[in-house]
């Protein structure tokens, strides 16, 4: 399962420290790390996203975002593969268009 990972404030690291302990004591949680340097929670485990988000709001009396729901993780880059085939020889780079007010070079401005 990938982690929850929620948003809030965390003044400092015994803030830290004490959000961790409110939800570690929920079911399902099997870990749980909130940083103060960055304002993030981020906990593994069986437990629905909104369920947290409402359990740390009521405890802590501060608004909490879910900033990823966690979720089933998709295989990584080892279990899954893809045929490798090179570009074809006369293809371009793709850019955006130039936006209005710039202005384009051509090659022979170049040279």
């Amino acid at each position: 399962m990938a982690p929850i990972v929620l948003g809030m404030d965390v003044h400092c690291d015994t803030c830290a420290k004490k959000i961790e302990k409110i939800i570690k004591k929920m079911p399902g949680v099997t870990q749980a790390m909130a940083y103060a340097n960055t304002g993030e929670v981020v906990v593994q485990g069986a437990i629905d996203a909104a369920a947290l988000k409402a359990r740390v709001e009521s405890k802590t009396k501060k608004p909490v975002a879910i900033a990823s729901a966690g979720g089933v993780e998709s295989p990584s880059a080892g279990d899954h593969h893809h045929p490798q085939t090179p570009p074809p020889q006369h293809a371009v780079p793709w850019a955006p268009p130039p936006q209005q007010g710039t202005s384009v070079l051509q090659a022979t401005e170049l040279s």
